[in-house]
Formats: C-alpha cells, sequence, structure tokens
C-alpha cells in the first residue's frame, strides 16, 4: 500500500509570499523614482521610504489585535 500527497498547498503559498514581496519591492522603488521626480530633493524621499513599512506594520498589527490576520 502506497499513499501520495494529493494536493500540496506550500508551493501556491510560497508562491503568493514572493509575488507580494516582489510587488512591495517594486512599488516601493516607484515611490521613490516619482517623488524624487516631481521634488528633485533625496531629503523628500526619505519619508516615504520610512512611512511605508511603518504604515504596513501598523495595518497588520492593527489587524491581528482582534485576531482578524
Amino acid at each position: 500500500m502506497r499513499a501520495d500527497v494529493a494536493y500540496d498547498s506550500t508551493v501556491y503559498i510560497d508562491s503568493a509570499i514572493h509575488d507580494v514581496i516582489k510587488t512591495l519591492t517594486e512599488t516601493l522603488a516607484i515611490v521613490i523614482i516619482v517623488i524624487f521626480l516631481f521634488l528633485g530633493s533625496v531629503r523628500a524621499v526619505f519619508i516615504p521610504v520610512i512611512a511605508i513599512p511603518i504604515s504596513l506594520i501598523g495595518a497588520c498589527a492593527l489587524m491581528a489585535m482582534p485576531g482578524s490576520l
């Protein structure tokens, strides 16, 4: 008697996590480029670069508080 795994969901989950990280990286790069092109200052780029990860962490923390994450 032999048993095989019929469906392995870890492959899909790994792919989805990779796609999310790739999308976040591309988004951060686009934000940096657009802000630099419009404002022309490297100092103006630092605020969004720091605010984006902090807001994502805060949103995840707020979703985790009631147990929805």
